[in-house]
């Protein structure tokens, strides 16, 4: 995957786990419901993945918030938020 495809496809991934639900919890329980229904084999795959993602993600953000913060796309202190870094408000 190259670099214009990364990004994308990262936010692609957050929009698809915010139309899973309207709440934090709704969300949780479709993905889990839908892993249920996945194969072993790919359950290992997702698991795998998630994990990857889970140990990595502290650091990936803390490191695109001091870049965002450095190219000033964020400007004057403001802080990310979900709906801004995705370009969707969450319902």
């Amino acid at each position: 995957m190259n670099q214009r495809e990364f990004w994308p496809a990262f936010c692609q991934l957050a929009d698809a786990y915010d139309d899973q639900g309207k709440t934090r919890d709704e969300r949780l329980s479709e993905v889990v419901a839908l892993f249920g229904a996945m194969p072993p084999m790919a359950q290992r795959q997702v698991v795998d993945s998630t994990l990857r993602l889970s140990v990595e993600m502290r650091d990936i953000y803390a490191a695109i918030l001091k870049a965002a913060h450095s190219s000033e796309c964020l400007g004057n202190g403001m802080r990310a938020s979900p709906a801004s870094v995705s370009g969707r408000v969450r319902g």
